[in-house]
């Protein structure tokens, strides 16, 4: 049993930059926010969006066993890992606004808070999960069948920790999010651009 190999028992996240994409009109990137975000609380018939940020997140959750058998006796030492994953997010920004202008400035800095705010989510979410998977697996040897232990995890993962990892994301990201998109941000964006290029 000394002889078993050590295997990682974690929680990792990755993050990347998020780039700019001038590609879309008000006209579409407002049709497209209406389908995929609304704030809650604000009317939307009236508004024209002049960014929007897209952001697919990744989870995947790697496991096995490192064992050692003799005869019908066998032990183990588990592997565990959770990888938490934002794929490169995309700041959609509207063509019509030109480089450098405050409006332009104006909403890149609003929407790169909103891919901090989808980064910071997985942060958080890596400091809930970490002394989770600690109790979950302990990092020791198991006296059993390492076959058992691995269909156990396997039915897990999918009927229990992805969904709730998935939904967790969800929550922790659209509370930051809502946090900015508020009714004042809106006015604000609307007038602040008004006396200048």
């Amino acid at each position: 049993a000394k002889n078993l190999q050590y295997q990682p028992i974690r929680v990792t996240a990755t993050s990347y930059d998020a780039k700019v994409d001038t590609s879309y009109t008000i006209k579409e990137l407002t049709s497209v926010r209406a389908g995929v975000y609304k704030v809650p609380g604000f009317d939307y018939s009236k508004a024209h969006s002049l960014g929007l940020t897209v952001s697919e997140s990744m989870f995947d959750i790697q496991y096995g066993v490192s064992k050692y058998s003799e005869g019908r006796k066998e032990c183990f030492r588990p592997k565990f890992e959770i990888y938490l994953k934002l794929k490169p997010q995309t700041m959609f920004i509207a063509a019509e606004l030109k480089n450098n202008s405050c409006l332009f400035k104006e909403t890149y800095e609003h929407e790169y808070k909103h891919s901090q705010f989808n980064q910071k989510a997985l942060e958080t979410l890596k400091e809930e999960l970490t002394p989770w998977i600690t109790q979950y697996v302990p990092d020791k040897i198991y006296y059993q069948s390492s076959s058992l232990w691995i269909s156990n995890v396997r039915a897990d993962i999918s009927s229990k920790i992805l969904p709730y990892i998935k939904s967790r994301y969800e929550e922790i990201a659209n509370n930051l999010n809502y946090s900015l998109d508020t009714a004042a941000e809106y006015a604000r964006l609307s007038t602040v651009c008004a006396n200048r290029n």
